[in-house]
């Protein structure tokens, strides 16, 4: 399985963006992207461990929809 930016890099690959500063960008925020993952999973695996009631939805709106 693979994320959605592996899957966009490799997209990338395939369609000759190797030399635009977007290609690099997502290449950098790949490793930004694998400490969120591992992240919720330690959070999931907490909450879980506490038998709090948050939910995946919740989960996402607290962490990465901090602004509404």
């Amino acid at each position: 399985m693979k994320t959605a930016m592996q899957e966009l890099i490799e997209w990338m690959g395939k369609n000759d963006y190797y030399g635009t500063g977007v290609f690099y960008a997502a290449n950098n925020l790949l490793n930004k992207e694998k400490g969120k993952i591992k992240d919720a999973y330690l959070e999931g695996w907490n909450n879980c461990s506490n038998n709090n009631n948050l939910t995946d939805e919740k989960y996402y709106n607290q962490t990465y929809n901090q602004n509404k």
